[in-house]
């Protein structure tokens, strides 16, 4: 993968044209939307705008932070690395969102990695040039904890969508929120990411995203083509709830799904359906409060040891 270091960026192009692009970006986000146009201004002039390629590294876990970006255009993924090195999402940040503004405040490295999934145009704000426009407006600093706080409340909706609920359940929130505004079906989406992606984003493997995709269509839900999805039932898809042959089956597939279950599955055996109301037998028919007795061998023989004591 391509690297880029945080702030540094395509600087071809004169330092005045360079902040009137920044401005633009600045004044059309919802955080300095309300920013006096004076020290906006001023803000922008510290600026970088960074082009990054599809698969570039704009940071690892670890390196130090002195300020943050937010996407102009593009999708960022932030991600944690296993010891075993493989890769496991956390966000995906859309246009607009911002990245690495938590570990500017807390003057700590990331904590996570950032690769952009497609190419990607970011404004790289630096930290001491947001403390001097705190310093100049007090309702910056809480438009700035506001949507701080928002972001933490998107990771724990993420957390409790993606790893909490069953599978299939996991892919209907999913396509639920890339539904159109207006609610209207047939709705039409088109997938930007990749299916590996959206498995790894899910906490799915690929083969149980597909087959989950299957089913939908099935249902009549959803109709595949290509990466376009087109939703004919918006309420059905909005209620999915998947429906396996009993809670051990269930079990297994949530089972198979983590990275080192692959064959938790066979461990499970699915029985058939299970009638709520049919009597419940025992495993064994002794009475209680008779233990079982268990049969005893021959008493060994006592020796005579040299000393003259039994043994």
């Amino acid at each position: 993968m391509a690297r880029v270091v945080a702030g540094q960026g395509d600087r071809s192009s004169e330092t005045t044209g360079r902040a009137d692009r920044a401005l633009c970006y600045l004044r059309h986000h919802p955080l300095f939307r309300e920013t006096k146009p004076a020290n906006l201004e001023t803000l922008a002039t510290r600026c970088t705008m960074v082009r990054a390629p599809r698969k570039t590294v704009l940071f690892r876990a670890g390196d130090p932070c002195h300020g943050f970006h937010f996407v102009a255009y593009g999708r960022v993924k932030l991600y944690l690395q296993t010891p075993r090195s493989v890769e496991k999402p956390i966000q995906i940040i859309e246009p607009g969102g911002s990245v690495g503004d938590i570990n500017m405040f807390l003057e700590r490295p990331y904590f996570l990695s950032a690769v952009t999934l497609e190419d990607c145009l970011l404004v790289y704000i630096p930290r001491d040039a947001i403390l001097e426009l705190i310093e100049h407006e007090s309702r910056f600093a809480l438009r700035m904890l506001g949507s701080l706080s928002l972001r933490m409340r998107n990771i724990v909706d993420d957390i409790e969508s993606f790893f909490l609920q069953p599978p299939a359940t996991r892919l209907a929130t999913y396509l639920s929120r890339l539904l159109p505004a207006n609610g209207a079906a047939p709705a039409r989406i088109e997938l930007k990411l990749s299916k590996n992606v959206v498995a790894a984003q899910l906490n799915l493997q690929p083969e149980t995203l597909s087959r989950h995709f299957r089913e939908l269509v099935e249902h009549n839900i959803i109709s595949l083509h290509n990466r376009t999805i087109i939703v004919h039932d918006i309420d059905r898809l909005a209620n999915h709830v998947p429906t396996p042959t009993c809670a051990v089956a269930s079990t297994c597939e949530a089972l198979s799904d983590a990275p080192d279950a692959a064959s938790a599955s066979s461990l499970c055996p699915v029985p058939g359906p299970i009638d709520p109301f049919a009597p419940v037998t025992l495993a064994t028919s002794r009475t209680r409060g008779t233990p079982k007795k268990t049969p005893r061998g021959p008493r060994p023989v006592p020796t005579l040891r040299l000393d003259g004591g039994a043994r």
